[in-house]
């Protein structure tokens, strides 16, 4: 219904079939390339929230105390936690003279700086992120006897070539699906965006999901913002088979 909607310029009460000019109209629409490049760049968080989420499962593995499983737990708090409030939070800590600022006497515009705003959001995702993936990291990595992973760390093995070499082969199901998740949920992010930058400063943390909503809800072109939400999925679909394709060739592993 989507696909179908974007060959109309619309305001869901008057219908005018107007074929790819939606499309043609995205070409030359400087914002929504601007969405497009900040959506691809916000995939960079993908590789530090699967390697932090990793490394504290297995370090939650190899310790196996009660402690250890506990701060997992604590971890998984954030998960629970509405994107709303998540967003009040980060938005009260990282304003002008928010509670960051404050306490390190900084003048850092992590929010009004249109050069950290998009990774000050990022923050949210990764804190959001980390006790999920971290949850699923150590039930894959339990079912890994933890006696081999002692012997690897006796016979000499650095916590690089113990993760590289020997945790991820044994367990690159897991990786891919991880990898996968994210990078999906990276692309479509919009509850974060929307309560803390709203796009702005100057379309800097503008992604696809919150300029479809923009054009679509806020302008009335639903047809257009349909067009959009066809390249987000188009785009999705690229992203997953190039990392199952990745994960059958064994570049995951």
């Amino acid at each position: 219904s989507t696909l179908l909607l974007s060959f109309f310029k619309t305001n869901l009460l008057t219908f005018k079939f107007v074929g790819l000019e939606n499309y043609y109209n995205l070409l030359g629409d400087h914002s929504f390339w601007q969405a497009f490049y900040n959506s691809l760049k916000y995939l960079l968080v993908v590789p530090p929230l699967q390697l932090s989420a990793l490394s504290i499962a297995l370090i939650v593995r190899l310790l196996g105390t009660s402690l250890a499983r506990l701060s997992l737990v604590l971890l998984y708090i954030p998960v629970i936690t509405s994107v709303a409030v998540s967003s009040a939070l980060f938005k009260l800590a990282f304003a002008d003279y928010g509670l960051i600022n404050q306490t390190l006497h900084l003048r850092i515009g992590w929010l009004s700086d249109p050069k950290l705003a998009l990774f000050t959001v990022m923050l949210v995702t990764f804190w959001r992120g980390l006790g999920y993936y971290s949850v699923i990291y150590y039930s894959s990595l339990s079912a890994i006897p933890k006696e081999l992973l002692e012997a690897a760390v006796l016979d000499g093995a650095s916590p690089l070539s113990l993760l590289f070499k020997f945790v991820i082969p044994m367990i690159y199901p897991t990786v891919t699906l991880c990898v996968l998740l994210s990078s999906l949920s990276a692309l479509k992010v919009f509850g974060e965006v929307y309560l803390l930058t709203e796009g702005g400063p100057q379309n800097a943390t503008l992604t696809l999901m919150l300029y479809s909503y923009q054009k679509a809800f806020s302008g009335l072109s639903f047809g257009y913002g349909a067009a959009v939400s066809v390249i987000l999925a188009l785009l999705s679909s690229v992203l997953s088979f190039f990392l199952i394709k990745l994960r059958y060739k064994g570049f995951l592993t």
